[in-house]
């Protein structure tokens, strides 16, 4: 069977450009990043099983397409659009049938139950589900489920999510000899973690072993029964205050990335203003001067320029210049919430074990939190409006003082 070997190349091409063009926002785990991990995780698994050249192009390019029908049509049936866009490209790079069926049939068996028959399916059924045999897990994990929420249309609480992730792993099992010998221990580690977790919430009920569960971001029926079930616990055991919308986070995160850029824009102003009038400051004092007992004349143009520089480089200064606070917030600001703990300015002079005290008060509030965040954008507000007047201030006077300056000269050499 002949297969270009450029192949593999060209397939990574093919689906990046696909995924860079169809941007989704919504996936936050099944992205590029997903897919160049299962790729990575072929790649050692191809290594540790010594695969011939075909069997490894096979695999690799069953990688990069597996979830390429995220981007391309509906989450749901991801597996079937998946396999006809990797047929459409293949065939045109006139890859032979048989490589074509066995891509296609890698594909298709990481679909939910996993069903793989024989290696390379097997390898790929593993590579897509590596991360839950590795520290990875819970980050991963946490994309899950803000890309489910996002999904499904509904947040989840942390238990429940923990159920539903208890319920997968306990059914997940490796099919290749490389799992089971290097990614379940860590797995089981996971699985540990995951049933001390839960039983925060729920100390008094013993956890039950599932024998049946698909992925999590696939079945929405299983997502919607165990959220009912747990729901109900959930009122009598915890207290969960409702978490602010995503959107409201990326907005403070925008707004105070925004302010820190337009801040460093004002400072690099304020710099070329005292730069270029310090320069003709110094011409001004090392060269014109010392003419005035020829062009007497000079005198009164040089005086006038000389204060336009002075002026404007206080102005520049001023907008620069650093604004001292007191550096301590007391237990009593804690309370009332009215220190910001974001702003080094109000714990500079504190010692740690104060400070991390009224951080932790501030995480448990989130009223608290997103208090002390909309205060750190006002005063970053106030502070920026500070710095734009200054600087107005200073590249007025310097404009309309030059350009007075340059008239008297002129005035006073032909006088």
């Amino acid at each position: 069977m002949s297969v270009n070997l450029d192949i593999l190349s060209k397939a990574e091409d093919h689906v990046k450009n696909i995924i860079s063009k169809k941007q989704n926002n919504d996936l936050l785990y099944h992205n590029l990043d997903h897919t160049v991990g299962v790729v990575q995780a072929c790649e050692k698994m191809a290594d540790f099983y010594k695969l011939n050249v075909t069997d490894y192009n096979v695999l690799i390019c069953s990688a990069w397409f597996h979830d390429i029908g995220y981007f391309l049509g509906e989450q749901e049936h991801h597996e079937e659009i998946s396999v006809g866009e990797a047929r459409d490209f293949l065939s045109s790079e006139g890859v032979p049938e048989e490589f074509i069926q066995k891509v296609e049939g890698c594909i298709m068996a990481t679909k939910m139950p996993q069903s793989p028959t024989g290696l390379l399916q097997a390898i790929l059924c593993d590579a897509d589900l590596f991360h839950l045999g590795t520290d990875e897990f819970y980050s991963k994990s946490k994309r899950l489920k803000e890309e489910t929420e996002i999904i499904c249309d509904k947040e989840y609480a942390e238990n429940e999510w923990i159920k539903i992730n208890l319920d997968f792993l306990r059914s997940h099992n490796y099919h290749t000899e490389y799992g089971k010998k290097f990614l379940d221990p860590v797995k089981s580690e996971n699985l540990d973690r995951l049933e001390r977790n839960y039983q925060v919430f729920y100390e008094d009920e013993p956890i039950k072993e599932e024998t049946t569960v698909t992925e999590p971001h696939l079945l929405k029926e299983d997502i919607t029964d165990i959220t009912q079930k747990s729901e109900k616990k959930k009122q009598k055991k915890i207290k969960k205050k409702k978490k602010p919308d995503r959107g409201i986070e990326t907005m403070f995160r925008i707004t105070a990335r925004n302010h820190i850029e337009l801040s460093a824009i004002a400072d690099n102003k304020a710099n070329i203003m005292i730069s270029v009038n310090s320069i003709i400051v110094s011409i001004l004092v090392t060269v014109l001067f010392r003419k005035f007992e020829e062009y007497p004349n000079l005198i009164l143009p040089s005086i006038f320029l000389l204060v336009t520089c002075l002026v404007t480089m206080v102005f520049a200064i001023l907008a620069t210049r650093p604004n001292v606070t007191s550096g301590v917030f007391t237990e009593e600001d804690i309370k009332k919430k009215r220190s910001n703990l974001l702003f080094f300015g109000n714990f500079f002079r504190m010692n740690l074990g104060d400070y991390e005290k009224g951080i932790k008060e501030m995480m448990a509030d989130p009223d608290f939190l997103y208090g002390s965040l909309t205060k750190d954008i006002f005063y970053l507000g106030k502070v920026l409006g500070r710095k734009y007047r200054l600087l107005r201030y200073a590249y007025t006077v310097f404009m309309y003082g030059f350009i007075l300056s340059a008239l008297a000269f002129g005035i006073a050499m032909l006088v």
